[in-house]
């Protein structure tokens, strides 16, 4: 089976995962994995501890839980393929921030 959903993290967001411990590190991959299985990573039934956003500057943002780390994300839906793989679209990954920072 493969990902239902293409991957793109941003830059900012790429600088603080190559910051985190090696523990933090496989826990933020581990529910990435959960989010890019979903048939909708913004449906509460299908995917555990989300919530969207609703600060102005984290508008249209879901926010995933990963121990003491938030994965801040968006979706845009649109089927597309990539080396003959069928995506729904793309998982965006915005930020990865400490729960304390959020």
């Amino acid at each position: 089976m493969t990902y239902l959903w293409y991957l793109v993290v941003t830059e900012s967001a790429q600088k603080h995962i190559d910051s985190l411990n090696r523990a933090d590190l496989f826990l933020i991959f581990a529910k990435l994995i959960e989010l890019l299985y979903a048939d909708d990573p913004t449906n509460l039934t299908q995917v555990t501890d989300i919530k969207r956003l609703k600060a102005l500057e984290y508008r249209g943002l879901w926010r995933k839980r990963a121990g003491n780390w938030r994965i801040l994300y968006r979706l845009e839906e649109e089927t597309f393929l990539y080396h003959d793989i069928e995506y729904k679209g793309k998982l965006i990954i915005e930020q990865v921030v400490n729960r304390r920072d959020l």
